[in-house]
């Protein structure tokens, strides 16, 4: 889903940058270079290029890849992968910076359908940093709910574990994933693990640079 989010923000940040929708699908395609993704890629466009398919395209808007693209990658359980994940530690914060364990939290939660806020709440003191749990225990009202509990943590931060990457470089990506020609994420965080997918920087469309509509 990281690849999908990271172009979706970019399409929304630059609408005039396409202009239609089998823009946006090819360019989303001209960055599955690798692995699984670009064997994927390889047959849209050679499913295409029969003689009895001249003229028509294999996805009939933005949309329909998307949910073809998610079929293909995202795992098919990807909620009980979440909700098993919440009830081990593996989840924890640990060394992790505030902000990447939030941020691995709410996906899990979402997920996993998680709605209940007492559930989230204890799911989320029970995986935070013991100091930074304790220093927000201590400030008044907070009750259970999960958003009031979130915007405290983050005002929180333990020595160096802080966030340094820009927003358009999610601090869980490798660094060497990341460039100032990277469209914003790494097909890997996607794809099924194992699939070998690697991001090679390509050179048009980049997403780091300003756009036409002043964005």
């Amino acid at each position: 889903m990281a690849f999908l989010n990271s172009c979706q923000v970019y399409i929304r940040l630059c609408p005039n940058s396409f202009m239609d929708e089998q823009a946006k699908i090819v360019w989303a395609m001209s960055y599955m270079k690798a692995g699984q993704a670009a064997k994927w890629s390889a047959h849209v466009f050679q499913w295409e290029e029969q003689p009895e398919n001249v003229g028509y395209h294999k996805f009939v808007d933005w949309e329909d890849f998307q949910d073809e693209f998610k079929r293909e990658f995202c795992p098919v359980y990807a909620d009980s992968a979440a909700i098993n994940r919440l009830e081990s530690i593996a989840y924890f914060q640990k060394s992790r910076s505030v902000d990447e364990y939030l941020d691995e939290f709410q996906d899990l939660i979402m997920e996993a359908s998680h709605s209940d806020p007492k559930t989230i709440v204890m799911k989320f003191c029970q995986g935070l940093d013991t100091q930074i749990q304790n220093a927000i225990a201590t400030q008044p009202c907070l009750l259970d709910v999960p958003r009031t509990w979130f915007q405290q943590t983050g005002t929180q931060q333990l020595g160096p574990l802080t966030r340094t990457e820009p927003p358009m470089k999610p601090s869980n990506l490798p660094t060497e994933c990341c460039s100032d020609s990277d469209p914003s994420v790494h097909l890997q965080h996607c794809l099924i693990s194992g699939s070998g997918a690697e991001y090679k920087p390509s050179t048009h469309s980049d997403p780091q640079k300003p756009c036409s509509n002043g964005h």
